[in-house]
């Protein structure tokens, strides 16, 4: 693992925790601290909310939201999105070649990426992964530097200014008054390794919080290896008990090979090793780092108030050898500011919050023609600008005893600007372009309590999202293109039921109609191009839970049922949106012994058949994949599992292109398979 990267940085932050720590009486480390009982809400000026505060805060959002606890993915290999949020209610997510790219979805958001995620706001801590655009990167979050995953569907995400389709989702980070120093190894199958290393350490004001990375594979395809390191840390120093500040730390650099799709006959034909031969000569590849730095202070001003602010600046360098050279540096930085009042006017029962949220994304973008993987003449040039303003407000009502009604409005606000460089006069004409993307999305939800644990709840919620440069940039007529917006409705149960049976779930069932719908297909091997449909419908069952039975036995299930159509549209009629299948189904169920300390058991990743193109004439069949797993903690401190992933080997399509009609013409490449049968093995050893 190369530390080059990390050192400048490192030692920076390392000495600005020790000026903050020496205010302390004493550093200690957190298996030092006394044991402490934490219940929701006890800490409320903290930067960093245990999982239980997150929980709670959760119960208060009139739709669908969960909490996905690290430690329930830890126990296995724990790698990519995929393997810490395949049971998320409502979250379709399936690597796109086995590695971190992933096609990443929720409620039908960004049906047509398989790589750099769009429809979904990706947040660290509260501040986001995404670029001012949109855009994502799966390579940015680190599933082992975490705590928790905050999932908020749909319009269900108005606290980070998110209206899309898709919602968001918050990656949580440890800090030194969590976090105990341990190492972590895991290896597997096609040449995977991973080495992970985390330290933590707190005093009665300053905490510090700094974990590393290194990962890698060389595929299952030919072409298809990456590597990555990461490091992210924090430091945080609480001035009172109403005064708290933090400051976050994130480098990035990864490198990623890049295997291209299969024809139907290849996959069928059992040729799914193999990568695109036109993806070796060009030697296409998605290599980008990434520095980021973010800054949080949590505030009380009185009594039954809070103010939360940050502010984040990131830069990204990008390298992207595909059907052509993409050299991008880009610039991101933004603020936030909330401000929430409990019990406003006396009454206990009500909250109020205000809050504003503004962004700005400078790239300067370099294409080339690709000669085997270098760039050679240039062959086009580009200054892009985005600008992002949100603001928003809601009011939560309690109206009568264990009732809520939630209303809130956000006003958005983006502009797109594009600036060519690279025009020439009538041969090569100016495309430059410059499009402002405003309107006010009103939400109103329901919640009704059912004892302690049980809840109900309901919304009917706007939705809005601008084109990110992806879409503005490819294809002809993409300047025209306007903002995807709808509405959406949605009924909903959370709780749990605890006894000799435990039950905890999160069902809910959801409709969107879209119009104005950002649909990308692929006009070729490499390059996609977007429309906006007329109008589409969005139609789905999101479920999760986990049950506890037999004193030893658990299990853990999610499906989603997935109904995206046309609406009776021009050229497609009723024809379903292609992309994901109508039906998926993770499960796994454990036997635990030894007190808890040892578990084995299987499990099932399944889907039906999905549509590849929207004439909806070729589809990708379904599959079910079986998996078995086991582990021990032999003692506090040290730790093992084994894994095995697709035991019957199954050939299946984890993901597939999308276009306009798959039959023409012929031997299109639109068919990415799932890994082979594969084994993992780790251990992790705690320095308590």
């Amino acid at each position: 693992m190369s530390f080059l990267l990390y050192r400048p940085a490192l030692a920076g932050f390392v000495l600005s925790a020790l000026v903050l720590s020496a205010q302390a009486d004493e550093v200690v480390t957190p298996a030092e601290l006394p044991a402490v009982t934490v219940t929701a809400n006890a800490d409320p000026v903290a930067t960093s909310p245990s999982v239980d505060a997150a929980r709670d805060a959760q119960r208060g959002i009139a739709g669908a939201a969960s909490v996905v606890d690290a430690a329930s993915y830890k126990e296995g290999r724990a790698a990519t999105p995929e393997d810490a949020l395949k049971y998320a209610p409502g979250v379709f997510v399936a690597s796109r070649f086995g590695s971190e790219e992933s096609r990443l979805s929720i409620r039908g958001s960004g049906l047509q990426r398989t790589f750099h995620g769009r429809g979904i706001m990706f947040l660290q801590d509260g501040t986001p992964l995404n670029l001012a655009d949109g855009g994502g990167d799966f390579q940015a979050m680190e599933p082992l530097a975490t705590r928790y995953i905050e999932v908020f569907r749909g319009a269900n995400a108005l606290q980070y200014g998110s209206t899309t389709l898709g919602g968001a989702i918050n990656f949580v980070s440890p800090t030194g008054r969590d976090a105990v120093p341990e190492i972590r190894l895991e290896a597997g199958s096609f040449g995977y390794q991973r080495a992970y290393a985390q330290f933590g350490a707190a005093g009665e004001q300053a905490d510090v919080f700094v974990s590393g990375s290194d990962y890698g594979r060389d595929g299952f395809q030919d072409h298809s290896g990456q590597s990555t390191q990461r490091l992210f840390a924090n430091t945080g120093y609480r001035f009172s008990d109403t005064l708290e500040q933090r400051l976050y730390l994130a480098v990035v650099k990864t490198d990623s090979e890049l295997p291209g799709s299969l024809t139907e006959a290849e996959f069928r034909a059992g040729n799914v090793r193999k990568a695109a031969p036109g993806n070796i000569t060009s030697d296409q590849k998605r290599d980008f780092d990434l520095y980021r730095l973010s800054y949080k202070l949590n505030w009380l001003p009185a009594e039954a108030q809070k103010v939360e602010f940050s502010t984040f600046y990131s830069v990204k360098s990008l390298f992207h050898p595909i059907f052509q050279v993409l050299e991008q540096d880009s610039d991101d930085y933004g603020v936030d500011a909330r401000w929430q009042h409990e019990a406003p006017f006396g009454r206990t029962s009500d909250r109020f919050v205000l809050g504003a949220r503004a962004a700005r994304g400078d790239t300067d973008d370099n294409r080339f023609v690709n000669a085997g993987g270098q760039p050679a003449a240039r062959t086009d040039q580009s200054e892009q600008v985005a600008e992002n303003t949100d603001l928003y407000t809601e009011y939560s009502l309690g109206f009568a005893p264990a009732w809520t009604a939630v209303a809130g409005v956000q006003s958005v606000s983006s502009t797109r600007e594009f600036r060519d460089l690279f025009f020439s006069g009538v041969a090569n004409p100016d495309k430059s372009f410059s499009k402002r993307y405003e309107d006010v999305v009103p939400r109103l939800g329901l919640i009704h309590d059912i004892g302690e644990r049980v809840q109900v709840f309901a919304n009917v919620s706007g939705l809005y999202e601008p084109p990110s440069f992806g879409e503005l940039s490819g294809g002809p007529g993409v300047t025209q293109l306007e903002a995807q917006e709808g509405t959406s409705y949605e009924i909903g149960t959370r709780g749990s039921m605890q006894g000799g049976v435990t039950l905890d779930w999160d069902v809910a069932l959801y409709q969107a109609n879209l119009e104005n719908e950002l649909l990308a297909f692929q006009v070729s091997p490499s390059a996609t191009s977007t429309v906006n449909a007329d109008k589409t419908l969005h139609r789905g069952i999101e479920a999760g839970a986990s049950l506890g039975f037999l004193t030893h036995w658990q299990a853990r299930l999610s499906y989603q049922f997935n109904d995206f159509t046309y609406d009776d549209d021009a050229a497609y009629g009723n024809n379903a949106i292609a992309g994901v299948p109508e039906q998926v189904l993770n499960g796994e169920i454990t036997f635990r012994f030894l007190d808890n300390k040892a578990y084995v058991g299987p499990s099932i990743t399944a889907a039906s058949s999905s549509w590849v193109d929207h004439r909806n004439k070729v589809k990708a069949p379904g599959y079910a994949v079986y998996g078995l797993k086991a582990g021990q903690q032999v003692t506090p401190a040290f730790s093992w599992f084994l894994e095995g992933r697709n035991l019957a080997n199954k050939l299946y399509a984890a993901t597939t292109g999308v276009v306009v009609d798959a039959t023409t013409p012929a031997n299109q490449r639109l068919f990415n398979p799932g890994d082979g049968r594969a084994y993992y093995a780790g251990i992790e050893w705690k320095f308590l």
